[in-house]
């Protein structure tokens, strides 16, 4: 019985945000979409929890990849690095 809950516990797909020493992991399943604004980038998550990065020298192609993944993996796990630019996020299939 124990063995049935780890594993499904390892098939929960998350999703994690990091920025510095801020991390916010949640179930992948919460996120309703990734949005690029003019300065910066939006999470919104389901019942109206929205996280706002402003950031108005984030190159349009990082805003672009964050968005892009979000819409291409929604099967995937997801960590959002949002000091990193030059990879700022990696999707992993379990």
């Amino acid at each position: 019985m124990r063995k049935g809950i780890l594993e499904m516990a390892k098939k929960v797909k998350m999703i994690t945000i990091k920025q510095g020493t801020f991390e916010l992991e949640v179930p992948r399943s919460e996120l309703v979409e990734v949005q690029e604004t003019a300065d910066g980038v939006v999470f919104k998550f389901k019942g109206g929890l929205v996280l706002e990065k402003i950031d108005q020298y984030m190159p349009q192609h990082t805003k672009q990849i964050m968005q892009a993944t979000a819409d291409s993996f929604p099967e995937a796990s997801l960590v959002y690095d949002l000091t990193n630019q030059s990879k700022p996020v990696m999707a992993m299939m379990d």
